[in-house]
């Protein structure tokens, strides 16, 4: 038996009986294949197992032990974690209330700086221009005339302002004198500051009659006021506050 383009030829042993198939025997005897039949070869049929793939169930899995180790170290990791947040917020916080505390000490060195260059003129008043009073807790309460409240600073109304040291911190308060007493009184608190050191500063020639230019705990002259005030708030380094010469009463 020949086929058709190939030189093959195929021999089929005698079957003894038609319906005995499982005995029959194919025979292939010199088949050969020609160049051109191999170059439309398609290469080896791949063949597909049907057996289960068992390469995802042989995998190996996480052990509780395992899945405990991660959990604490996860948690280890987040609380140092939100430690070092909870550190942040806090410098943050003392930052900013360091920042608003050196503020406000600013503001009331400006304004007491301004309220003690512009004192009334000592045929103005009748009363102390400017007082030390050492208490016994060991702070300074200081009381002085000034027109320097309200501006046109040196003109209008004179207030009398104190310092003093309280509980809930320092208080600067300035009170409308003679015929502006129905004015509202103007007051700021330093909560922060719980000491407070004045001396006042007698100057060559000057009413206080030692003669040389030294700091004075207290003030003795009355319708007079020092050359400078010396004021320290707190652990605060000293600030120096000129007053204009102006302010020395005619003797």
């Amino acid at each position: 038996m020949t086929v058709p383009g190939h030189d093959c030829n195929f021999s089929v042993d005698a079957c003894p009986t038609i319906g005995e198939f499982d005995a029959m025997t194919l025979h292939v005897q010199d088949c050969n294949f020609s160049r051109g039949d191999a170059e439309h070869a398609k290469g080896p049929v791949e063949r597909t197992s049907l057996r289960p793939n068992t390469r995802l169930s042989n995998r190996p899995a996480f052990t509780l032990m395992e899945i405990m180790i991660a959990l604490t170290v996860t948690a280890l990791v987040a609380t140092v974690a939100a430690a070092a947040l909870h550190a942040g917020m806090d410098v943050r916080e003392r930052v900013q209330e360091h920042r608003v505390t050196v503020d406000a000490e600013a503001r009331a060195s400006s304004w007491l700086g301004v309220m003690l260059r512009h004192p009334p003129a000592a045929s103005a008043v009748d009363e102390a221009m400017f007082t030390i009073n050492q208490g016994n807790d060991g702070n300074t309460a200081v009381t002085f005339l000034s027109q320097g409240v309200e501006t046109p600073a040196g003109t209008g109304t004179i207030w009398r302002v104190s310092l003093v040291v309280r509980a809930d911190g320092l208080h600067i308060r300035a009170v409308p004198t003679g015929s502006a007493r129905t004015r509202v009184p103007l007051e700021t608190v330093l909560p922060h500051v719980n000491q407070l050191d004045v001396e006042a500063l007698e100057t060559a020639g000057s009413p206080a009659g030692s003669g040389a230019s030294t700091w004075r705990a207290d003030w003795p002259v009355l319708r007079s006021m020092p050359g400078a005030v010396r004021i320290a708030m707190g652990d605060r380094m000293p600030v120096v506050f000129p007053v204009s010469p102006l302010a020395l009463a005619a003797r």
